[in-house]
């Protein structure tokens, strides 16, 4: 946290917890994991501000990924409303049981930026953030979620069986075999030969 010396954290059941003291103004926290010889990391900002009001951003999650050329943010706040900045472009959204939501529009590929506002009756004001990445297809995600997971390998199942049709939308996002050099070369068909794929890029065994 802020440079600190880094903590290590024990997982137990997936989860994890760890305390640090937080500086008034912006906090980084920086997350990094290791397994098998593989590593990932994680980067999060958390303001501390005294006496401001509360704002947070429960959705979307940072740096999510989607397809999408619009969605609906939600968050909680204090006040009446809160200012939201999106990729430049400022409206307000109202709060209601200290919560907003708003539909925003995602103009650009790649990222956009977002900054929610609340501020006080005495002008101190507290804010949040996030990026969400538009992409023009995420391979493997078969349910519009912005992840590949066991919910896109349920999908794929029922369609190699024949239980779904494999429409135009699931060969895009689904036609992942074979791998040639560890990148998906579709073959025009959905079989058993894209889930073994799918599910290996879900259990980290592939990368693509």
């Amino acid at each position: 946290m802020n440079g600190d010396f880094p903590q290590l954290l024990r997982v137990e059941g997936g989860s994890f917890t760890g305390t640090g003291t937080l500086s008034e103004g912006v906090n980084t926290v920086e997350l990094s994991a290791e397994l098998s010889g593989r590593s990932s990391r994680l980067k999060r900002s958390v303001t501390y501000a005294p006496g401001a009001p509360a704002i947070a951003i429960t959705y979307p999650a940072q740096d999510m990924r989607t397809e999408q050329q619009s969605l609906t943010l939600r968050g909680r706040g204090g006040g009446g409303s809160v200012r939201l900045d999106v990729n430049g472009i400022t409206f307000t959204a109202e709060l209601s049981g200290g919560l907003f939501q708003q539909q925003i529009d995602l103009p650009l590929a790649g990222e956009n930026r977002i900054k929610a506002t609340a501020s006080g009756s005495d002008g101190v004001s507290a804010t949040a953030f996030r990026n969400i990445i538009r992409i023009d297809r995420i391979t493997g995600d078969l349910d519009g979620s912005g992840s590949v997971d066991i919910q896109d390998a349920s999908a794929l199942l029922r369609i190699s069986l024949g239980l779904e049709p494999a429409t135009t939308a699931a060969l895009a996002h689904g036609d992942v075999a074979p791998l040639v050099d560890g990148v998906p070369r579709p073959d025009g068909v959905i079989d058993v030969g894209d889930l073994l794929v799918l599910l290996r890029r879900i259990v980290g065994l592939a990368q693509w």
